[in-house]
Parts: structure tokens; sequence; C-alpha cells
């Protein structure tokens, strides 16, 4: 697996590529035109859970994965609802093509 510093990131995309890639994820979900099953979610130690979101869009031939995990507020992170969250984004294309950034 290839693992991405912030560095890496700002050498290939602009934050104002960022927004545009958003509006235009955005408006895939809204025309339906991406695979997004609900989350799995597999209950973990500790009264934690890990959260497993996939997402599926033909038209960019391309498929992405959002995983949190939720573990009780002794840990550091975001508040929500009385948990900590954190949460892991990757993104992986179909066989024989360069995943993009």
């Amino acid at each position: 697996m290839l693992l991405l510093s912030k560095e890496d990131i700002k050498s290939v995309i602009t934050m104002k590529d960022m927004i545009e890639a958003d509006k235009q994820a955005f408006k895939m979900v809204v025309d339906g035109t991406v695979d997004t099953p609900l989350r799995t979610v597999i209950n973990g130690k500790y009264d934690g859970a890990f959260l497993f979101m996939p997402a599926y869009a033909p038209e960019l031939d391309a498929a992405a994965m959002k995983v949190s995990i939720l573990i009780p507020a002794i840990c550091h992170g975001p508040l929500r609802h009385g948990w900590r969250a954190r949460s892991s984004c990757f993104r992986v294309s179909s066989c024989g093509h360069t995943p993009r950034a």
C-alpha cells in the first residue's frame, strides 16, 4: 500500500482542484451515478466500532473506501456525540490503471 504525506498530496493537487472534485462527487451522488452501499459496522474492543463506507463510480472507473474508527472519549480526536473519531480514506482504481491522487 502506498501512503502519501501531506506534502506528497500538495505536490499533485491544489485546494481548488479538490473543491472541484468534491463538487463533481456530490453531483454524481445526487444524480445516482455512484454505488454507495450502507456502511458496514463492526463492533470492536473497548466499546468501539469500525465503520467501512465503500463507493464505486463507474464514470470515473474508480472505487474508494472511508474507514472510521470510533472509540470511547479516552482517545484523541474531534468529539462527536460523546465519541472520538478517527477516519482514513483510500482510493483504488480498476485493474491496470494507476490510482489517481
